[in-house]
C-alpha cells in the first residue's frame, strides 16, 4: 500500500509540471512535499495534497467559501499541520466569512506548530500593527529577520513599526537597510526617511532624498503608465483583506508598490512639499517658493503647496 500511495503521488508530481499556476515544488521524498506559499517553501505530508490542490483551485476561481471548507477539512483531519492555520487565519476577514476576531488564534497556531513559518510572523506582526500592541509586531518583524536575514519586506514593516513608536533612529536605519537591500525599488521607505530627516532638524539629509526621488521620476516617467491615484500605505502592499493566503511574493508586491510611489501625482507632489519646507526651515526662501510652485502646476488646488507659496513669498517680503 505504501509504494501505491508514492506511485500515485509521483504521478499528480508529474501532472502538476504542466500547470502552471500550481504552487507546488519539487519534493524531498514521496511522503514530504514542499508547498509553496508565496515565497517561501514550506513543508507537508503527501497526504494533505489533494486538499491543497483543491483549496489552491478554489482561490483561482476566486471562490473563498469553497477554499475555506477545504481548509477547514485540513484543520480537522491534520490537526497538526501549520499551513491549514495560517489559510484559515487569511480567509477568516474576508467578505461573506467574516471571523475576525479568531484571526489571531490561528495564527499562533500556526507559529506554535511550524515555528519557523516566516509568513505567519509576516501576517501576524501586521495584525499587532492595526490593534497598536507596537512591542509583540517588533518582535514578530525581529523573528522574521532572523529567518530571513535579507528580506526587504521584514525590514521595511519593523521600520513602520518603529516609526509609529517615534522610535525615530531605528525607523530610519531600517528604511535605510530596505534602500541598501533595494536601491532600484525603495522610493517609499526614501520618502519616509525625508520625512524623519525632517522631524529631527536633518534638513540637508532630507533635501538629498527628495532630490534623488525627483530625480527617479523623471528618468523613468516615460517607461511606466502614468497613475494619478494616491498611494494609500501599506494596505496596497498587502490587498484590502491583509495578509492571506497567497501565491504572491511579498518583496516582489514590495517591488511594485514602490513602482507606483512616484507613479501618483499625489506622491511626487509631496516630495516637492517636504523639500520646499526643508528650503524654508534652511531659510531658502526661493528655493521653497520654486517648489512650491512646481506643486501648483501640477496640482492647482494644493492647499499644502499654497501655503508653503504664501509663507516663502511673505519671509522674502520681509528680507
Amino acid at each position: 500500500m505504501g509504494n501505491l500511495k508514492k506511485k500515485i503521488v509521483s504521478c499528480m508530481l508529474a501532472v502538476m509540471c504542466f500547470v502552471p499556476w500550481l504552487n507546488v515544488s519539487t519534493c524531498e521524498s514521496a511522503e514530504v512535499l514542499n508547498w509553496k506559499v508565496g515565497d517561501e517553501s514550506v513543508k507537508v505530508p503527501a497526504e494533505v495534497l489533494v486538499l491543497l490542490l483543491n483549496a489552491a483551485q478554489a482561490q483561482a476561481d476566486n471562490d473563498h467559501l469553497t477554499e475555506l471548507d477545504y481548509v477547514e477539512e485540513g484543520v480537522e483531519r491534520f490537526p497538526n499541520e501549520a499551513i491549514f492555520y495560517y489559510m484559515r487565519a487569511g480567509l477568516y476577514p474576508l467578505p461573506g466569512i467574516d471571523k475576525k476576531e479568531k484571526v489571531m488564534e490561528n495564527l499562533d497556531k500556526a507559529i506554535e506548530l511550524n515555528p519557523d513559518f516566516i509568513r505567519a510572523y509576516y501576517y501576524r506582526g501586521e495584525r499587532y500593527i492595526y490593534t497598536k500592541e507596537y512591542d509583540k509586531a517588533l518582535a514578530d518583524f525581529n523573528k522574521a529577520i532572523e529567518l530571513k536575514p535579507d528580506s526587504v519586506y521584514s525590514y521595511y514593516m519593523r521600520a513602520c513599526v518603529y516609526h509609529k513608536m517615534k522610535e525615530y533612529d531605528s525607523a530610519i536605519t531600517d528604511y535605510s537597510k530596505v534602500i541598501e537591500l533595494a536601491p532600484d525599488r525603495s522610493d517609499f521607505e526614501r520618502f519616509e526617511r525625508a520625512r524623519l530627516y525632517f522631524t529631527q532638524g536633518k534638513y540637508d539629509d532630507a533635501i538629498r532624498d527628495c532630490n534623488v526621488l525627483i530625480q527617479n521620476n523623471k528618468e523613468t516617467r516615460g517607461s511606466r503608465e502614468e497613475n494619478n491615484s494616491d498611494v494609500k500605505g501599506v494596505r496596497m502592499l498587502i490587498g484590502p483583506y491583509g495578509l492571506y493566503y497567497s501565491t504572491d511574493d511579498y518583496d516582489e508586491e514590495h517591488k511594485d508598490y514602490n513602482r507606483r510611489f512616484l507613479d501618483s501625482r499625489s506622491s511626487l507632489s509631496k516630495v516637492y512639499i517636504l523639500r520646499g519646507k526643508n528650503y524654508y526651515a534652511q531659510g531658502k526662501y526661493r528655493e521653497a517658493l520654486a517648489d512650491g510652485k512646481e506643486v501648483i502646476a501640477q496640482k492647482p488646488k494644493s492647499k499644502a503647496a499654497k501655503e508653503l507659496i504664501e509663507k516663502a513669498e511673505a519671509a522674502l517680503k520681509s528680507k
